[in-house]
């Protein structure tokens, strides 16, 4: 999750650049400035890979497509506060624009969009966790650790579900230690977002 992490604010980075640098021509976005930072963050993102030439290459080419869809597109994909539907249907339209655009970089990009969507652990699976971190049962020690990941990795995850983290009726329960294992969410949950 840290090296996801990493690759997020990356490719954040990238796009925010490919956006900045717009439909202008290279020449005129401050004597190529853009374009040296933009080989640079394809070269940080393409040393993530196995195939870092491949990726280098593609991320040049995605730079030069000035297609805000498709940037647009990944950076729903990388939001945290979007739940798998959401991740899916940016990435679905997304890369059907770059089919159109590029067909060659669909295989090229591909590790790039599995690596900075968040499908696995997403917003949706927030609540499901705090439910089983609190409520007991054997699934307790590895919600646990999902949940301290998305603590100290994606905290904004956690905003969008402090409603049900924070629910009074749940801190009532007879069973003390899952009581003190909200609590204990809480504090976390309170020193990821200040």
């Amino acid at each position: 999750m840290r090296r996801q992490q990493d690759i997020i604010r990356l490719t954040d980075m990238f796009l925010a650049l490919c956006e900045k640098q717009g439909g202008s021509p290279s020449a005129d976005n401050a004597g190529g400035a853009i374009d040296q930072q933009l080989r640079m963050l394809a070269v940080k993102i393409a040393a993530c890979f196995p195939d870092k030439a491949k990726v280098e290459s593609s991320l040049s080419q995605l730079a030069n497509l000035h297609d805000a869809e498709v940037y647009k597109g990944l950076r729903e994909t990388m939001d945290a506060k979007n739940d798998i539907k959401a991740v899916r249907k940016y990435q679905k339209s997304s890369l059907k624009k770059l089919s159109g655009l590029a067909p060659s970089l669909l295989d090229t990009t591909a590790p790039l969009w599995k690596c900075v969507g968040l499908t696995t652990i997403n917003r949706a699976l927030v609540p499901f966790l705090i439910e089983h971190v609190s409520g007991g049962g054997r699934f307790v020690a590895a919600a646990e650790v999902l949940i301290s990941y998305i603590t100290s990795v994606f905290p904004e995850m956690l905003r969008s579900s402090s409603a049900e983290l924070f629910d009074v009726a749940a801190l009532q329960v007879a069973d003390m230690t899952a009581t003190e294992e909200r609590l204990v969410l809480m504090v976390r949950f309170a020193k990821a977002i200040p």
